[in-house]
């Protein structure tokens, strides 16, 4: 019987934003499942945590993303030279107990086209 990875009350729960982010992390899980696992490390432990391999989008188009009715910092996460993470991070509200979410808004294997200048 498999045993699950506890989380730590600290880390932020993982959600996706939409079907295709979904899909773009069966895909990462079908060709580079080690780096994957490091991004899921990264986002629900260090999530604001700029890096070489992790930072804030900037722009109009990319440096923001909503989340219902409020709109947050949308940042990247390079799972590979070429795949992308793009999420927001959403603080748990002070009624909720516990900690917030990481809304992936974006998950895929080739790098985003549209970030070219």
């Amino acid at each position: 019987m498999e045993v699950l990875r506890p989380s730590k009350t600290t880390e932020y729960t993982l959600r996706f934003g939409s079907t295709a982010a979904s899909k773009g992390w069966s895909d990462f899980k079908a060709t580079a499942n080690n780096a994957l696992a490091d991004a899921w490390d990264h986002l629900v432990r260090h999530r604001e945590e700029s890096s070489e391999r992790c930072y804030p989008l900037k722009g109009k188009h990319f440096g923001s993303a909503n989340f219902g009715e409020h709109s947050y910092v949308q940042w990247q996460y390079k799972v590979t030279d070429g795949g992308r993470i793009w999420y927001i991070v959403v603080p748990a509200s002070k009624k909720e107990k516990g900690t917030g979410t990481v809304i992936i808004t974006r998950c895929s294997t080739s790098h985003p086209k549209e970030t070219d200048s």
